[in-house]
């Protein structure tokens, strides 16, 4: 950090700004985290009148520009690296260049935000991410394809298939957005359609299990008074309430025990 102590010992700004540049480190000591460092510098600099600027010793002055053509250099020589490196890529990508293309944008990170512009071919690491990212996208969106293949057609599934379904289903939405358009419309229409058909089996069930309970409830005929005539409304409400394939499958007992009732 900068030393305010140096401000007190100046006697006039061109002084305090003369010490403030020989804070700076050495040549040899130069990294890229000086760099807020001499661009506080610059800018202040930059809001000096002629005359002030006029007050600082070139010798002094020297060290700051020193300092940056310092920076500069570094990054000339970190840009040529990434630029050969995106250079080096082939025309068309694959997986194979995964770590390639990670390891060049590792690179690129790295390069202080300042120096980013100075990279020409920048466009073409971009494209060879969006590759791989759609390769992967491709790739993740089969393996959703091939589940949901393996299933029945919706109209032969059962709640057998309500496992490997909700499975694809889950896969589904693990995908990115990308991935997801690379799922075809008619298999999406095949997952939806047997969920839904599963889900609607399900409700059936439900219906059906509360049906039978209620009249497994109900006393006998000859056991019947006043008492129960809320219970068998219930039950007759509940079993009119199916469909014609659900009361199929309402026991034979407790269908003549409801109409006895």
């Amino acid at each position: 950090g900068w030393t305010v102590k140096a401000f007190e010992d100046s006697s006039t700004f061109g002084d305090f700004f003369e010490a403030l540049i020989e804070q700076l480190p050495q040549s040899s000591s130069i990294t890229y985290a000086d760099i807020p460092h001499v661009q506080a510098l610059r800018s202040a600099y930059g809001k000096l009148t002629a005359a002030q600027k006029a007050s600082i010793d070139e010798t002094v002055y020297s060290k700051l520009t020193g300092v940056e053509d310092i920076l500069m250099g570094f990054a000339n020589e970190d840009v040529e690296n990434i630029e050969n490196m995106i250079d080096a890529l082939p025309d068309v990508i694959t997986l194979a260049d995964k770590e390639d293309i990670a390891s060049i944008r590792q690179s690129v990170e790295i390069l202080p935000v300042i120096y980013l512009s100075m990279i020409d071919n920048i466009e073409v690491l971009e494209e060879a991410e969006y590759a791989i990212y759609d390769i992967e996208a491709r790739e993740a969106a089969q393996e959703v394809n091939n589940l949901i293949d393996e299933l029945p057609l919706p109209q032969e599934a059962g709640l057998e298939d309500k496992t490997a379904a909700r499975e694809a289903y889950s896969a589904y939405t693990s995908l990115n957005d990308l991935a997801k358009t690379y799922v075809t419309d008619t298999n999406y229409q095949k997952l939806t359609s047997i969920l839904e058909k599963i889900a609607g089996m399900e409700r059936s069930i439900f219906k059906i299990d509360t049906v039978e309970e209620k009249i497994t409830g109900l006393p006998e005929a000859d056991s019947l008074t006043l008492n129960h005539k809320t219970q068998v409304v219930e039950a007759r409400m509940l079993f009119d309430a199916l469909s014609g394939e659900e009361k199929a499958i309402i026991s034979s007992d407790n269908i003549s025990k409801l109409q006895l009732a």
